[in-house]
């Protein structure tokens, strides 16, 4: 955990770069993870799905490290990452990326924000020690006490696509969060942003009638492409902005007030933005 104070490190703008299911493709990840790199992070999140099978030793060798490593980050940038259902819940998995807490589920304080890391990969059963961890966290000071609070987890509640021939449009147990990530019913602050991988592609609005905080699906690290809407579904979840092409992101604090998200393609290519304006109370999404 980091001190109220902590700007990153350099007395300047706090600077995270943000990936998600590279999977088996490691030269488009360490592709963007180059230009991620040139746009120099604090710190890199990858929200999930960091190998294709989290039981091969050598997945976690050929689509892990060695990309960390030929852009030049493995050594260099302190990397947080969430689990995925393709990393599971091996004991490789558990081996080869150390997370704070239970190894599963955590939270954690950089500069301005805090930070809440769920496992929507975990066994059913576990769920209601999450519901409990969430309750805890979202109300504790450390939450409440931070300008920003950004939710991360692999599954996301809802997405559009998924493919022609699927019906999956979301994870049913991570909605039912929904009212907890945002606010509990007014009993502590909520999210300001979620930000969740598994659909590979870029999806980033409301994303559910009801939800008060922005979401953001970025699952193209690397892995193919989802390009159709899941079976049965007609937009059904209000996203603002989708793009199919694989993808990382940035998330810059400025001033300690202002957040600003920019998202890139596989070119380097800026194709999404959006801020979240604390600097002046009446301020908010934007």
């Amino acid at each position: 955990k980091q001190d109220d104070d902590d700007d990153g490190g350099d007395g300047g703008d706090v600077v995270l770069g943000f990936i998600s299911d590279n999977q088996n493709e490691p030269n488009k990840f360490t592709r963007l993870l180059r230009h991620m790199n040139d746009r120099m992070p604090h710190a890199i999140i990858h929200v999930g799905d960091m190998v294709q099978d989290g039981w091969k030793t050598t997945d976690w060798h050929n689509y892990w490290y060695v990309p960390l490593h030929n852009a030049g980050v493995g050594r260099t940038i302190p990397i947080i990452t969430a689990r995925g259902n393709h990393d599971s819940e091996y004991s490789s998995s558990y081996a080869y990326t150390y997370l704070p807490g239970n190894g599963a589920y955590y939270s954690f304080r950089l500069g301005p924000c805090f930070f809440l890391v769920l496992d929507t990969n975990a066994d059913p059963k576990m769920a209601p020690h999450q519901t409990a961890y969430i309750k805890q966290q979202m109300a504790s000071p450390e939450a409440s006490g931070s300008t920003f609070r950004i939710g991360i987890f692999h599954i996301p509640p809802h997405t559009n696509l998924w493919g022609p021939h699927l019906e999956f449009s979301g994870e049913p147990f991570v909605r039912e969060w929904m009212s907890l990530l945002q606010g509990g019913d007014g009993a502590w602050p909520g999210l300001d942003i979620a930000v969740s991988g598994h659909t590979h592609a870029y999806e980033r609005g409301y994303g559910y009638p009801l939800s008060r905080y922005m979401t953001v699906i970025m699952g193209g690290g690397g892995g193919g492409l989802d390009q159709h809407l899941s079976k049965g579904l007609n937009d059904t979840w209000p996203f603002e902005v989708t793009h199919k092409d694989h993808h990382y992101a940035t998330l810059r604090i400025e001033n300690g007030c202002r957040l600003v998200w920019d998202a890139y393609d596989l070119r380097n290519r800026p194709f999404d933005t959006f801020e979240v304006d604390k600097c002046n109370i009446d301020t908010g999404l934007r």
